[in-house]
């Protein structure tokens, strides 16, 4: 249930927002005490002043909408709180502008001001989706679930093909624990939904509080209504169910015929990652190679420059430009080895943050940020994404008498010595441990609840856990834990990779979800362990010749079936507690 209390605004809030002249700020927070019984004395005074004044008594309707619906847009909330609150006061029962606030006070977590910002427009009308849905919404958001339910039921009247509505209705569902309508919803939605993913993870939900077999069911689910592979839903919602059953080579299946059907970029990049952890490497490569036609975004710095192929270069300068995230960078990094035994002359443009450690690596290349602008104008006589650099070398690698150091980096020692001296001060037994990261959907099923996460860690003083998360809100829930052992690094984990590598190596090992702090462990040669989702690709864990090459000292710890993280976590406790009573 979201937050819902009543925010004290403070007399000397009001004064500044009139001595600044925000006028519009000064009647959104006039509302806001009205309507919580805040302040009365001065909020008739200030209300005044503020609507007599030029800035606000000259305002019409329609430049007002369309700077509230321009903030709306752009998600600055806060704005269009104070532009929705004027244009409901100046022009009350004003349907755009009630909406408006209402949504604003939303996302701003001020539910107990939803209500009143919906007042002036009185009960929905039965034909009034946005109302109702609003209504609804908020109905959820107060864990008042049968209300929800009760108004999603007449909006999928309205409109039975909305997709987000039938995702809420079935949320509202789950949370009045009808687990078998809330199925019956999510099942049927699969069957034409373009996010099957999506609506698995919440069917796996659903099935365990069932305390269903999930690969049982996710199989007959498959059996009856998607393996026949005759739509383009159809081979979708096959490869999602694939994928958390982790059968790669029936993901591919699926992809492969979802591309007959819509040759899009971002299938045929999804085969490729399928293709890779199946272990089929010639095709997997070859639509790899493909990725920027799928991800625009993946294209940091454009070339005209003539594509490096892996040949030996001499005198020519080779310019080489990193690709996606800091854990891919990583990845593509370790192929870096292989490169300089090619190319002399080599110039690298990666994450800033990165660049300290890889240039101890290899000092006599240059390295720059790959966020610089001027990054077009580098005068070079071939380009490589770093990303090619994996497709050029990977088989050579895997098949011949050449392999890549570990670890492949080092801290600096400057840091390693300051941060082991000051831990050496106390004799603990230290793991670094992150348990949540990324955002949307696959960020879910890859995390975990810090209490989930340690619930079967090694007890006793003598253990110290050090949080290498830098999510607003770690302490708190560090705090909430109530686990003395699990602490705060010190460190600005987020930006300070000189010191977060220091501390990892200073460490007795790292413990971690599939996130970058995995990559970190992997590239500084760590005891390293990784707990793996089971509704994920992956393919540098998942195919078994590019994890020995890439991550030897990375342990993995496979989800027994979508969802269920209780015995990876307790074989991979039970390992750490092996590991140091040996």
């Amino acid at each position: 249930m979201r937050e819902s209390s009543v925010r004290v605004i403070a007399s000397e809030e009001l004064d500044a927002a009139f001595k600044s002249g925000a006028y519009d700020e000064l009647i959104a927070l006039c509302w806001e005490c009205s309507v919580t019984q805040q302040n009365k004395p001065l909020v008739s005074i200030y209300l005044k002043k503020a609507l007599r004044s030029e800035e606000i008594s000259t305002l019409s309707v329609e430049p007002l909408r369309v700077a509230g619906d321009t903030a709306r847009q752009e998600e600055r909330w806060g704005e269009a709180k104070n532009i929705a609150a004027v244009g409901s006061i100046l022009f009350h029962g004003n349907r755009f502008f009630c909406l408006l606030l209402a949504e604003a006070c939303f996302q701003l977590d001020q539910l107990g001001l939803v209500g009143p910002a919906l007042a002036p427009l009185g009960e929905p009308a039965s034909d009034d989706f946005v109302l109702l849905n609003t209504h609804a919404s908020l109905a959820h958001a107060h864990a008042n679930y049968a209300e929800a339910v009760r108004l999603f039921e007449r909006l999928v009247v309205i409109e039975p093909r909305n997709y987000d509505l039938q995702v809420n209705y079935a949320a509202a569902l789950f949370g009045l624990e009808r687990w078998v309508d809330a199925q019956g919803v999510l099942e049927g939605l699969l069957q034409t939904s373009d996010h099957p993913i999506d609506i698995l993870f919440r069917l796996i939900r659903i099935y365990k509080k069932q305390s269903l077999d999930i690969d049982t069911k996710l199989r007959a689910l498959d059996e009856e209504y998607f393996s026949g592979l005759k739509t383009f839903s159809e081979a979708k919602a096959h490869s999602a169910i694939s994928l958390f059953l982790s059968d790669f080579e029936e993901l591919a299946k699926g992809f492969e015929v979802a591309l007959q059907f819509n040759n899009e970029p971002t299938i045929r990049f999804e085969l490729a990652e399928a293709q890779l952890a199946s272990g089929d490497l010639d095709a997997g490569f070859l639509n790899y190679a493909k990725r920027f036609e799928a991800f625009s975004e993946l294209a940091y710095c454009e070339s005209k420059l003539p594509r490096y192929q892996g040949q030996v270069l001499e005198d020519e300068k080779l310019f080489v430009w990193g690709e996606q995230g800091i854990g891919d960078e990583i990845l593509f990094g370790f192929f870096f080895e292989e490169l300089a035994r090619r190319v002399n002359n080599v110039v690298v443009a990666m994450a800033p943050k990165l660049i300290p450690a890889y240039q101890r690596k290899f000092p006599s290349w240059t390295f720059l940020s790959r966020y610089d602008p001027a990054l077009s104008q580098t005068v070079a006589d071939y380009v490589c994404p770093s990303g090619d650099l994996m497709i050029l070398f990977t088989k050579e690698l895997v098949s011949g008498a050449v392999r890549i150091s570990h670890p492949f980096l080092k801290p600096d020692p400057n840091r390693y010595a300051e941060i082991r001296g000051y831990l050496e001060r106390t004799n603990k037994r230290r793991i670094c441990v992150s348990w949540r990261g990324g955002r949307g959907i696959n960020g879910q099923i890859r995390s975990l609840d810090l209490a989930e996460f340690m619930r079967d860690a090694p007890a006793g003083d003598e253990w110290e856990f050090i949080s290498m998360q830098f999510e607003e809100g770690m302490e708190a829930e560090i705090r909430q834990h109530g686990d003395r052992r699990v602490t705060l690094s010190g460190l600005d984990n987020k930006n300070d990779i000189e010191g977060v590598f220091a501390l990892l190596a200073s460490c007795a090992g790292v413990v971690t979800i599939d996130n970058s702090v995995a990559h970190f462990g992997a590239v500084l040669g760590l005891p390293t362990r990784v707990v793996i989702p089971a509704g994920q690709t992956q393919f540098r864990w998942k195919n078994k010749s590019l994890k020995n090459l890439l991550f030897p000292e990375v342990h993995l710890y496979v989800q027994e079936s979508p969802g269920v993280w209780d015995g990876a976590m307790k074989k991979l406790w039970l390992d750490i507690s092996k590991q140091f009573s040996e």
